[in-house]
């Protein structure tokens, strides 16, 4: 991109010569000579250079490993090569052992190390076919070039947004999603938002753009306005104050809508559904300093509680300051709730079971 310049330009009319200045702005040469193939190919020929890369890297592979032919089974070489490559095994062995222990620390969510999540290969083939790898191949590629060419371009830096699919990975590594619920409700909420922002990207860069070759039909969007007609046109809203006026932007709204109602329809009751069957009883207990308390567990019923706290709150009994927690795996029933009401100021209940050391937690 470069400076405003002034162009005179000369005319003559009814003989008289005057100098008429027109002003060029950088916007009007980016768009006179569009660069955008470019920046495309820059990410096509980043991908098929690596996986030419890693299909060499077999081909030499499967030449230079292949198995050596067998000798006789008194041969004295045959002997010699077995020695050496039980030497060899071994020092590999060893090696071996302790790199599989240091990589099962990296990548365990139970350890401290472990909170760093390495993500390794096996399969360096199938590992550049996925998707976070075409991800990366559209994004960080077009950045040099845009520093080579001194202008930029709106691409495909919107495929970011997929990334947030991983997030309920990497909590669950970090031991902050326990439950199956929670996991679930972060994985639905990631994929809805991901989806939403990458066909708001593809949106915002056709309409931006207008339709090859001549590009003459484009309008004006900005990102967050495409962001807003995406969300209202999936809720089936439709205001009409923005809409796509591109071929190719109104070919994939049609295209994405038979995808995003699906999503809009299925993802949104499920994640109601999550977000309000939170249990009243799964909560934590707050202990005040210096006041304790018991914690009972396995059959509880109204009738065994009932017996229990009249004999535990007997008026023969000394003036205990000892609080009653129940945990049990079921919630309680409206009789047993009504008990527990009668002696909210001593009795506490929880669902969850002792088998569980997270349950265990809440209520220690």
């Amino acid at each position: 991109m470069g400076m405003s310049q002034t162009i005179p330009t000369t005319l003559t009319p009814d003989s008289s010569t005057f100098n008429i200045y027109s002003t060029v702005t950088p916007e009007l040469i980016c768009l006179k000579g569009r660069k955008w193939w470019c920046f495309l190919l820059s990410s096509i020929f980043t991908f098929i250079a690596g996986l030419s890369v890693v299909l060499l890297w077999r081909v030499f592979a499967f030449i230079c490993c292949r198995k050596e032919p067998e000798l006789a089974p008194n041969d004295p070489k045959q002997k010699e090569q077995k020695a050496n490559r039980q030497g060899k095994q071994e020092f590999e062995g060893t090696f071996m052992t302790e790199a599989k222990d240091w990589a099962g620390e990296l990548i365990s969510g139970q350890t401290t190390t472990g909170r760093i999540l390495f993500i390794a290969a096996s399969d360096k083939l199938w590992f550049m076919l996925e998707m976070y790898s075409f991800v990366d191949y559209f994004t960080i590629p077009p950045s040099f070039v845009s520093i080579y060419l001194q202008r930029t371009w709106i691409g495909l830096r919107f495929l970011r947004a997929l990334r947030l699919m991983t997030v309920p990975d990497i909590l669950q590594y970090l031991n902050v999603l326990k439950t199956s619920s929670s996991i679930r409700l972060a994985q639905l909420v990631s994929i809805f938002i991901s989806v939403w922002l990458t066909a708001a990207g593809i949106i915002h860069l056709l309409e931006n753009s207008g339709d090859p070759f001549e590009f003459s039909n484009s309008q004006k969007l900005s990102y967050w306005t495409c962001v807003y007609f995406l969300i209202v046109t999936m809720s089936t809203v439709g205001y009409g104050d923005v809409f796509c006026v591109t071929i190719l932007g109104r070919t994939f709204l049609v295209f994405f809508l038979l995808v995003g109602l699906a999503m809009f329809a299925s993802s949104i009751p499920e994640i109601i559904e999550l977000v309000g069957s939170g249990s009243k009883y799964g909560g934590e207990l707050k202990r005040e300093h210096g006041k304790r308390h018991i914690v009972v567990c396995g059959h509880i019923t109204y009738e065994s509680v009932s017996h229990f706290l009249k004999d535990f709150l007997h008026e023969d009994r000394e003036d205990v300051d000892v609080e009653v927690v129940f945990l049990h795996r079921k919630e309680p029933d409206l009789e047993l709730e009504g008990l527990l009401k009668r002696h909210y100021t001593t009795v506490e209940f929880f669902q969850g079971t002792m088998m569980n050391a997270v349950d265990l937690e809440r209520v220690k």
